[in-house]
């Protein structure tokens, strides 16, 4: 729902200073705003914050930076909010892990996000991350961050919510993380030394992965459409860590013995059935790593074996959708000329 503001501006040249940038961040803490202009807005915002305050950015290209705050991130959309460079998340300094939530909706991550490492060799918790409305294109630690088979930094209560990840995302130890209603390119788990295996769900997603052998692991995958562009090769491309149900199966062109052998390792693999790609979706034919320009409707599925109306990113609690939860400037309205030496201008939100 659109909704119109009427704003008389008194000073020209405050009007004037405004409209030299389109990029624009503020920072809301305890009911105050603050403006920061240009590229380095962004930067500029999470420097000046503090636990728990708002960031909101306008649309635009903005430099990325490291995030030690736990904060309210929000952009103007995909497409329309794009950070350029590497984010870093890092709380590892706050020894409080109650406090290391972050909230990130409607931004573009054309650069990667990774985990910091802390000091020493104790074990970094990213702890209550939550990215809404998201494309992503790698969120990983890097492999400075590797010792003795063992990888110092994880997620703990962590999810994806109609977000895109476009190129890859790459989970390590004891992790606890959740994808809802979103397209996951390139899912990596990678083991430690650790025994107790990580909790990964995906529920309602699209699942797309094209390593040769894949290196899926602990994947409980629900209602979800998995794409995998691999190879039969005499075995089963899932080992039994991971479980399917009411999902589909769908990519490489496989023979009907080795459909039949998908499962042949135990794997826990209720209502789900391997099917052609044109049979699955409704304008994706043949396998693409990621493609950006198809929304991955799927065609209507009736069998026996799938409940089809829950199956994809379009059903469920959450069906995927780009729009924002939260007002966002749609459009602003500039009248040609001053009346008695005011100005009107009209802000479109919806």
């Amino acid at each position: 729902m659109k909704k119109y503001y009427l704003i008389i501006v008194m000073c020209f040249a405050a009007l004037g200073v405004m409209a030299q940038t389109s990029l624009v961040a503020t920072l809301t803490h305890d009911g105050v705003t603050t403006e920061y202009y240009g590229q380095n807005a962004f930067v500029s915002a999470v420097a000046a914050s503090v636990d728990g305050d708002l960031i909101t950015l306008s649309e635009g290209l903005f430099t990325g930076t490291t995030i030690n705050k736990s904060l309210n991130i929000r952009g103007n959309g995909v497409g329309s909010t794009v950070i350029t460079s590497k984010v870093t998340l890092d709380k590892s300094a706050d020894e409080d892990e109650a406090n290391h939530w972050l909230n990130i909706e409607g931004i573009t991550f054309n650069a990667d996000i990774m985990l910091q490492k802390p000091t020493g060799t104790e074990l970094y918790v990213v702890k209550d991350l939550c990215m809404t409305k998201c494309d992503i294109n790698a969120f990983y630690s890097d492999s400075y961050y590797y010792s003795s088979n063992y990888y110092y930094s994880t997620l703990k209560n962590c999810s994806f919510i109609n977000c895109r990840i476009t190129n890859s995302i790459t989970l390590y130890n004891v992790c606890e993380v959740s994808f809802i209603n979103s397209i996951v390119k390139g899912y990596t788990y990678k083991y430690s030394v650790q025994e107790t295996k990580p909790t990964v769900k995906m529920l309602n997603c699209v699942i797309i992965i094209n390593d040769i052998p894949p290196k899926v692991n602990f994947l409980n995958a629900v209602n979800s459409v998995y794409i995998a562009n691999v190879p039969k090769n005499n075995s089963a491309i899932f080992n039994n860590s991971n479980s399917f149900q009411n999902c589909v199966i769908t990519g490489y062109a496989y023979s009907t013995a080795q459909r039949n052998e998908f499962f042949n390792d135990g794997i826990p693999h209720d209502k789900t059935i391997w099917m052609f790609m044109n049979e699955v979706f409704a304008t994706l034919t043949e396998f693409i790593n990621y493609d950006a320009t198809n929304d991955y409707q799927l065609k209507e599925i009736t069998t026996e074996e799938v409940d089809g109306n829950l199956l994809g990113i379009y059903n469920g609690t959450h069906p995927y959708t780009s729009t924002v939860t939260y007002p966002h400037f749609t459009t602003v309205n500039v009248a040609g000329k001053p009346v008695d030496s005011k100005l009107s201008v009209e802000v479109a939100t919806e």
